[in-house]
C-alpha cells in the first residue's frame, strides 16, 4: 500500500552511499522518508478538482431546479389569449388580431426557457400575409408573449373572378374574399377592369394596372370628393397600350388619363387634375358635373352628355 503512495514520499537517506550514487535513495525494504512539500501539492491538487467537481455538479442540480421552477411557475400552453401585439394598428380587426395571435401561439413552445420556439414563431409570423415586418418575439414575466411588428394595411379592394381582393399598398394581397353585397360595408376604394389572375394571399399583384389604381387611389385620398367614385376603371388603354384611368361615378364617369407621375409633357400632372376635379365638385355640386362625362386629361377640363 505504501508504494502506491511513493509521490507523497521520499526515500531515506542512507548511511553509506556509493560514489555517485543519487543523494536519496531508498534504504532497506519498504522504508521511505516523508516529503511534506510534495505532500501538499498533491493535496491541493485533490482539493481543487474535489472543488470543481462539487461546483459543476452543483451548477447542474442548480440549473436543472431553475427550469423546473420556471416550468412550474411560468409553464403550460400558449394559446392566442396569451399573446399581445404591441401597438396593433387602429384598423386592424379582432378577427386579423386573432389570426395573428394565433399564428405566434401555434408555435411557441410550453416551456419558457425554450428560445428556439421564439424564433420559430418570428419565421411563422414573417410568413403570415398580415404581417410585413417582425421586430421582436419575447416571452414576458407574467409568462404572456409580446409580438412587436409592422402590418399590412388594406387600401383597396381589387374586382376579381371570383370576388373582391383586399390589397395593399404595395400590391400585396390580404386574406379575405369579399362579394358584391360587402363592398359598401368594407368602406374601401374599388379597383376594376384587372385581368390579371389573382395571386394568393402574401403575394404580389404583377401587372401594372393594379399599381395604376393603386396610384391613383393614394392620389385622391382625403379629397373631399373621394366618396363619390364607385370605382378605379384600369381596364382602357391608348393607341400605344398605355393605362388610361376611368372613374365610375354613379351617374356618370371623369375619364383621368394617364396613371400619376406617368404624365410627363402630355397631360397636366396629377396634382392639377385633382384640382380641377374639386373645381367641379364646388361648381357642378359632383365631379361627374351631374351624371356627364368630364375629362381633365387634356389642356382645360372638358364635360361631354354621355351617349345613350
Amino acid at each position: 500500500m505504501v508504494r502506491g503512495m511513493g509521490w507523497f514520499l521520499k526515500p531515506q537517506a542512507t548511511s553509506k552511499r556509493k560514489r555517485g550514487s543519487n543523494k536519496r535513495g531508498k534504504t532497506g525494504k519498504g522504508r521511505y522518508d516523508w516529503d511534506p512539500q510534495r505532500t501538499m501539492v498533491g493535496v491541493k491538487l485533490l482539493a481543487g478538482v474535489a472543488v470543481v467537481v462539487g461546483a459543476v455538479l452543483g451548477w447542474r442540480y442548480g440549473e436543472r431546479a431553475l427550469l423546473d421552477y420556471a416550468a412550474s411557475a411560468h409553464g403550460g400552453a400558449v394559446t392566442a389569449e396569451h399573446v399581445e401585439l404591441a401597438d396593433a394598428p387602429v384598423w386592424m380587426g379582432r378577427g386579423v388580431q386573432e389570426q395573428v395571435r394565433l399564428t405566434a401561439a401555434s408555435r411557441i413552445s410550453p416551456d419558457p426557457m425554450n428560445g428556439r420556439s421564439l424564433r420559430i414563431a418570428v419565421m411563422a409570423l414573417e410568413q403570415d400575409p398580415w404581417v410585413e415586418r417582425v421586430r421582436q418575439v419575447r416571452r414576458q414575466a407574467d409568462g404572456r408573449v409580446l409580438v412587436e411588428a409592422d402590418y399590412r394595411r388594406p387600401v383597396a379592394l381589387v374586382a376579381t373572378r371570383d370576388g373582391y381582393r383586399l390589397t395593399d399598398a404595395a400590391g400585396v394581397v390580404l386574406p379575405g374574399l369579399y362579394l358584391q353585397h360587402q363592398v359598401a360595408r368594407v368602406g374601401l376604394p374599388v379597383i376594376s377592369g384587372v385581368s390579371e389572375r389573382t395571386p394568393a394571399a402574401g403575394e404580389a399583384w404583377l401587372s401594372e394596372d393594379v399599381y395604376a389604381g393603386l396610384a391613383l387611389v393614394q392620389t385622391l385620398a382625403g379629397e373631399p370628393y373621394a366618396d363619390q367614385i364607385l370605382r378605379y376603371d384600369v381596364s382602357h388603354r391608348d393607341a400605344r397600350g398605355r393605362v388610361r384611368l376611368v372613374l365610375y361615378t354613379q351617374d356618370g364617369m371623369v375619364r383621368w388619363g394617364l396613371p400619376p407621375g406617368m404624365e410627363q409633357a402630355i397631360e397636366p400632372d396629377a396634382d392639377v387634375k385633382r384640382s380641377w376635379l374639386r373645381h367641379v365638385a364646388q361648381t357642378r355640386g359632383a365631379i361627374d358635373a351631374g351624371g356627364k362625362v368630364v375629362d381633365v386629361y387634356g389642356a382645360r377640363i372638358a364635360v361631354y352628355q354621355p351617349s345613350r
